[in-house]
């Protein structure tokens, strides 16, 4: 520390113009020791503080002194910076060597790392316009798709539209055809009615040929007895053997009648009139002698009496 003799000394040396200078340009320097301060104002001229009474002296060194303080905290402040300055400028160092550190072979990674990130970027860059490309065609594929589903949707709404109208001509058409159809109705009920009344008479007219029939049938037995009645009469005597003479067929009174007919029992015919008669009305007739219906599994050959 510097004396109180050598505070009093660097105030006085401020009246000395040389060392006046000396002092600024040392507050001004960016790392003031105390010692270089000190040797500034030794550097003062030792005549001019005796020259000074006391008086002067203490009135001087009480206007200097702040000033002073001040000037000393300045260089404190200054060698702070300096260590800070210091301290930082070693840790660049300290930075710079760890840099330097890094080898070659680390760098030559470093850099096949990059290469491969490089190469794997641009190998998504192509897979990705692969797949744009490919999105882009299926959006092509499908705008047209679109048209032509727009195209077939105008088609079917035309073609609903005409089927509309279909159903609308057709509806009119069903209206006139319930308007006709009530005619008809009407028609159809006189149809009926006159088809009942045409029924009732064809069977007043079927009952009647019936009755005609029976009749012919009596007839008919009676002449067929008659003429068995007037054959007998006709033909000779048995031979002396006692043979029954045979009972010939009442259609052709000539064959010995030897077929029955299963229907109805008769069996006054030949085999060969009744199959005349099947071939005749094509495979179905009816007996001679009731008009019973009979086909050729119903004839059954009999012997002759």
């Amino acid at each position: 520390m510097m004396s109180r003799f050598s505070c009093f000394s660097c105030v006085l040396a401020v009246a000395c113009p040389v060392s006046v200078a000396s002092i600024r340009a040392a507050a001004e320097a960016p790392v003031v020791a105390e010692e270089e301060v000190v040797s500034v104002v030794s550097g003062s001229d030792d005549g001019a503080f005796h020259s000074a009474d006391g008086d002067e002296t203490n009135d001087l060194m009480a206007r200097v002194e702040p000033h002073f303080d001040n000037l000393m905290r300045a260089v404190k402040e200054s060698q702070s910076q300096r260590h800070e300055v210091e301290s930082q400028v070693q840790l660049l160092m300290a930075e710079r060597n760890d840099l330097a550190q890094f080898s070659e072979e680390e760098i030559n990674r470093l850099k096949l790392e990059s290469n491969r990130v490089k190469v794997a970027l641009e190998e998504a860059a192509k897979a990705h316009q692969t797949k744009t490309d490919h999105l882009n065609s299926q959006l092509a594929k499908s705008q047209a798709d679109g048209a032509d589903a727009n195209a077939k949707l105008q088609q079917v709404t035309k073609e609903r539209d005409d089927l509309v109208d279909s159903l609308r001509v057709m509806e009119n058409i069903l209206n006139d055809s319930k308007s006709s159809e009530a005619v008809l109705s009407e028609k159809l009920s006189d149809i009926q009615d006159a088809y009942q009344r045409d029924m009732e008479g064809a069977h007043e007219h079927i009952q009647m040929t019936d009755a005609a029939l029976r009749r012919m049938q009596r007839e008919n037995e009676s002449l067929k007895q008659e003429i068995r009645v007037a054959r007998s009469a006709i033909v000779p005597a048995p031979a002396a053997s006692g043979a029954a003479a045979s009972k010939q067929c009442c259609i052709c009174l000539d064959a010995v009648a030897n077929a029955r007919l299963d229907g109805c029992g008769h069996d006054d015919f030949c085999g060969g009139c009744l199959n005349k008669q099947l071939s005749t009305n094509r495979g179905a007739s009816k007996c001679g002698l009731c008009r019973h219906p009979f086909r050729s599994r119903d004839i059954t050959t009999v012997s002759a009496n």
